[in-house]
């Protein structure tokens, strides 16, 4: 009888949010990139890739990832996706199923993502309205 013996593989994809500190004026008064483990990403970007669903292209707001593929989608896309297509949309590879769980590291790096861009975006209004509030006293 022969014996199969299958290689395991482990990839990490963790793109979570590692290191925040938006309270630290310091830090935060000209820095507009927040520390990832998949490196720094920049605040003034609308929203970075690894972020976007691969189907729709928008900032996924429920992240789920697909069993037979192992790749992440927004939920949503995916289900409309899924109702008409029998094969990833990534790969092109038939589905055996189409289940999928939710992503929950990525989505809580999407969140802090977006609260770390309003922090700053604030920050800089702030920053805006100050100039401006001097430049009408001086006047």
């Amino acid at each position: 009888m022969a014996k199969l013996e299958k290689d395991v593989i482990s990839i990490s994809t963790d793109n979570s949010v590692i290191s925040m500190d938006t309270d630290n004026e310091d830090i935060m008064d000209d820095n507009i990139f927040m520390s990832t483990r998949g490196g720094d990403i920049d605040l003034t970007e609308s929203c970075p890739d690894i972020y976007r669903c691969p189907i729709s292209k928008e900032l996924m707001t429920k992240p789920v990832m697909l069993h037979d593929d192992g790749h992440t989608y927004d939920e949503q896309s995916l289900q409309e996706w899924l109702s008409d297509n029998n094969r990833s949309p990534l790969t092109g590879v038939d589905l055996k199923n189409k289940s999928y769980t939710r992503n929950y590291a990525l989505q809580s790096a999407i969140e802090q993502f977006q609260t770390a861009k309003e922090a700053h975006i604030n920050k800089q209004n702030s920053k805006k309205k100050l100039k401006l509030d001097k430049m009408d006293k001086s006047q």
